[in-house]
């Protein structure tokens, strides 16, 4: 795996993962502290030459900031949505909106 920036450029060094017999992968990707903000892509190949990337937004460091899991869900199903750099014992808001940008 690599993370690239907007331009493509490589950041910090790729990662490997073992692949298991169902043909999937999973692991931890630290971003290297000295990546700047803004829009990135982790990028993952095999061998054979499968591969496929996904975007990532790397943000100021404490900073609020959500993640969903899993990040692509067909209507009607549902995702995980975890967030961290919000107040202390505050209420968050979670909304769903179109490319757009509308509710």
């Amino acid at each position: 795996m690599q993370l690239t920036d907007a331009e493509g450029n490589p950041v910090g060094e790729p990662v490997t993962a073992p692949v298991g017999e169902d043909c999937t992968f999973e692991t931890e990707f630290t971003i290297p502290e000295d990546t700047e903000p803004g829009d990135h892509e982790i990028g993952a190949e095999d061998p054979e030459g499968n591969e496929d990337t996904t975007p990532i937004e790397i943000v100021e460091p404490g900073a609020p900031s959500i993640a969903v899991d899993p990040s692509e869900v067909a209507p009607g199903e549902s995702t995980t949505v975890t967030g961290e750099g919000f107040t202390p014992d505050a209420t968050a808001s979670v909304q769903l909106v179109n490319p757009a940008g509308e509710p």
